[in-house]
């Protein structure tokens, strides 16, 4: 187990010039196309009205797109204001390659010069607008990407804005000589990757991620600065430090918040009253008064939460778009589950926007207690309210702050979860019935207590269950515990089969079903596809049995683990979702003239599971 949780925490960490200096537009995309080391690398640009004054180039992290990246951060407004333009690099890979894959830090799928690329992109913002300053920030990995440039080329850029991010040691080993620019770092102190504290990755000491101290001590030695002192702005937690030639270093602890671009406004996640755009731009350009800006007005009143989204190149920012909400297993995070669910390249397919919230956990900088969880179970009269968080809350506005950042189809919000994501899944298709129109589960049964929630309202919830029988971590067959009350046992995840009856009973379905053998290419494994035939028009019951699959994402990325289980690649899972979401918006299906198939019990020999309906967490007598 624990060589697992190591494995899900490296993926959630996770010089050639320009060779043709031409350019192509896209009117609806806005995109800058420049060939770069033999390849076409793209950005989104926004160009204010008036005179150009000068230029930030702002990257996002990894698994997240520029689109993502232009929404959450408001430097669009700061373009206005300023006559900035704003550059929102694509990342060629999944990440970016800030030295990563020089130690082979997963995900890793080849070296890309990224930091060259970025140099020659400040010199054809300078070129093209004929402005002097062009300024560099990041978010999360974008920003560890944002150092590797300033090591690579230490002139290239005027100002630099680290958000969310701090040093890994190969950085330091291949920093070029430094003749210093102005530096920032914005970090939440409750920040569950980037740590206050030095940490090796697992025991690889080349995957070291520097804490506070340390990657602010690397930076004040480039540039060879004086002790930092405290802002003399009354209430200001800012650190900064003169160096040579009349630049900065500062930092800024945000108190409380965690791995986020902090945002004024209505939304209620990591709210303070600051303004990282407004900030940065400040900072950067060096006004008199930057460092007011940077005064924290309060404490958040919740948990420290955050999620990274991912928004297509299609995106149009005039129409209202569906999103799609994936979360994560327990102990693992949201970089994981974008990584092994394939979400972004369906999304660029068919046009969604993906959003991945990170779980709570308590423990995060605690490597031997670190656990993250949804708390399904809250409000279960058995388990209590022992978690601190509510994360149906928790996602009620994440959705309201995407709702704020883009143009959300409120109609047409779905959800999905891996294991104990999973299970979560299950308990919003009782509690939140009237905000997602479908759900899916992958590799995780109904758990106990799930049917509490649903009694509370009345229920229709379109549902998918995609299960694997071999899975091991959450079985077919379910598994029990003693029910303290009566010493008798009840399942604390119920069978597949009992899964599938509780939920054609609260949609309203009778147990009739067609089965469909899936095409097979997979030698370990094959897919059977269940589909109940008599739901009302507002209800949907399907499943896709994987015979032997293991406890994983099927069909997206194969791997081989003995403690997970088989992967099936014959069909790529999250394409299947996406099939039956398309189906649903919250007013019931779209496509009511479709023909839904004729009975055919065939197949894996679907047992008859209308003695399971009434009582889904009893086990049956033999």
């Amino acid at each position: 187990m624990r060589k697992l949780l190591f494995i899900l925490l490296i993926f959630m960490l996770s010089t050639i010039w320009v060779t043709a200096q031409s350019e192509t537009f896209d009117a609806s995309y806005n995109a800058l196309v420049l060939e770069h080391d033999g390849q076409e690398r793209t950005a989104h640009l926004y160009v204010p009205e008036g005179e150009i004054q000068g230029a930030m180039i702002a990257l996002h992290t990894i698994l997240s797109s520029a689109r993502a990246m232009e929404g959450m951060t408001g430097l669009n407004t700061i373009a206005d204001e300023r006559g900035w333009v704003i550059v929102y690099p694509e990342a060629l890979q999944l990440y970016w390659d800030d030295g990563r894959t020089s130690v082979d830090l997963p995900p890793n799928n080849g070296a890309v010069d990224d930091s060259g690329y970025l140099a020659s992109l400040a010199d054809y913002l300078r070129d093209t607008y004929a402005i002097e300053d062009v300024y560099l920030t990041g978010h999360m990995q974008g920003g560890t990407m944002a150092l590797r440039a300033l090591c690579d080329y230490p002139t290239a850029f005027d100002g630099v804005a680290i958000v969310s991010a701090l040093m890994w040691s190969y950085q330091t080993e291949t920093c070029a000589e430094q003749t210093g620019t102005n530096l920032l770092f914005i970090k939440g102190t409750d920040d569950h990757i980037y740590w206050d504290e030095t940490r090796v990755i697992g025991q690889n000491t080349d995957w070291t991620l520097l804490g506070v101290v340390d990657s602010y001590r690397f930076w004040a030695n480039q540039f060879v600065c004086d002790t930092p002192v405290a802002s003399s702005v009354e209430g200001s937690v800012l650190g900064i430090a003169s160096c040579e030639n009349d630049y900065q270093v500062a930092f800024l602890p945000i108190i409380g918040v965690g791995n986020t671009w902090v945002r004024r406004g209505e939304n209620s996640l990591n709210n303070v009253g600051l303004e990282t755009a407004e900030i940065i731009a400040a900072f950067v350009a060096q006004d008199d008064n930057w460092e007011t800006t940077a005064v924290q007005q309060s404490l958040i009143d919740t948990l420290p939460r955050s999620y990274i989204t991912y928004v297509p190149p299609s995106y149009d920012p005039t129409t209202p778009t569906p999103v799609v909400i994936s979360l994560h297993g327990r102990g693992a995070n949201n970089i994981s589950q974008a990584l092994s669910s394939g979400w972004n390249e369906v999304a660029d397919e068919h046009g969604f926007i993906v959003a991945y919230p990170q779980a709570y956990d308590a423990n995060f900088n605690d490597p031997q207690q670190a656990d993250a969880v949804w708390f399904y179970e809250r409000g279960n009269p058995i388990f209590g309210n022992f978690l601190q968080q509510n994360d149906d809350v928790f996602l009620d506005n994440m959705i309201a702050e995407l709702s704020s950042l883009y143009n959300v189809d409120a109609t047409r919000l779905y959800v999905n979860g891996l294991s104990n994501g999973g299970y979560m899944t299950h308990r919003l298709a009782c509690t939140r019935s009237d905000t997602y129109a479908a759900f899916a589960s992958m590799a995780a049964n109904a758990p106990y207590g799930v049917s509490i929630f649903c009694d509370e309202v009345d229920v229709q919830s379109p549902i998918l269950i995609y299960h694997g029988t071999s899975d091991t971590i959450s079985p077919w067959d379910g598994a029990t515990f003693p029910f303290a009350e009566n010493d008798e046992d009840a399942y604390m995840l119920a069978p597949i089969p009992n899964t599938v009856a509780f939920w054609l009973d609260q949609n309203g379905c009778s147990s009739n079903y067609a089965e469909t053998d899936l095409p097979n290419d997979d030698s370990g494994s094959r897919v059977v596809h269940v589909s109940y035939t008599d739901c009302p028009e507002d209800g949907a019951v399907e499943l896709y049995a994987v015979i032997n699959g293991g406890h994983v994402w099927h069909g997206v990325r194969d791997f081989e683990s003995d403690f997970l289980g088989e992967v099936n690649m014959d069909v790529n899972a999250s394409e299947i979702i996406w099939e039956f979401y398309s189906q649903f918006t919250l007013d019931g299906r779209i496509d009511t003239e479709s023909e839904q198939p004729e009975p055919d019990r065939t197949g894996i020999g679907f047992p008859d599971i209308s003695a399971t309906i009434n009582t889904p967490f009893a086990p049956q007598d033999e």
